[in-house]
């Protein structure tokens, strides 16, 4: 998309549904004669989850940007914040969900990065140069995803500072 401005904003919504974490993958030997390698999340639901929110940040950017919507190949800004009810968490007492149930946040990371990528709005996750995400208690379970553009002006600041760091020493022994 380079023949149009893209706003400071790309995409906000939110994704309303339990966050699901992306497990690591299992491989399975089929049984028979073919034996083909199956290869299976860990994780129950995280599948469905992903493609439900690929489905939601689709649909997003096709009413904001058309139907040939984004495929960003620009570096991008993800910030995020999971929801998660208490009720489903056993009536949680802690002040911030860390039950082993609700996963690490790096794996819901994971899940939200999967689904923007087979959505469409970005073209691969190492556009994503930044992500700032929590976890918090909510009423409603889900995820507030917000896609932003990094502006120029940060690029060419970052790269004024990293030209005032000194070159490390070598230190021979």
């Amino acid at each position: 998309m380079t023949d149009r401005e893209i706003p400071q904003v790309i995409a906000q919504t939110w994704i309303g549904g339990r966050p699901r974490t992306k497990g690591s993958l299992n491989a399975y030997c089929s049984k028979g004669r073919d034996h083909k390698l199956i290869w299976r999340e860990q994780v129950k639901d995280s599948k469905a989850w992903r493609l439900r929110m690929a489905g939601h940040l689709q649909r997003e950017a096709r009413a904001m940007y058309g139907p040939e919507h984004l495929l960003l190949e620009i570096p991008v800004e993800l910030r995020l914040v999971y929801f998660f009810s208490r009720e489903d968490e056993d009536r949680s007492t802690e002040p911030y969900p860390t039950a082993m149930t609700v996963g690490d946040l790096d794996k819901l990371d994971r899940n939200v990065l999967d689904a923007l990528t087979s959505s469409g709005i970005i073209k691969d996750d190492r556009y994503v140069v930044r992500i700032m995400s929590e976890k918090r208690w909510g009423k409603t379970p889900g995820v507030q995803v917000t896609l932003m553009q990094i502006p120029e002006e940060e690029h060419a600041a970052t790269w004024a500072l990293l030209s005032q760091v000194p070159t490390p020493r070598v230190i021979e022994a």
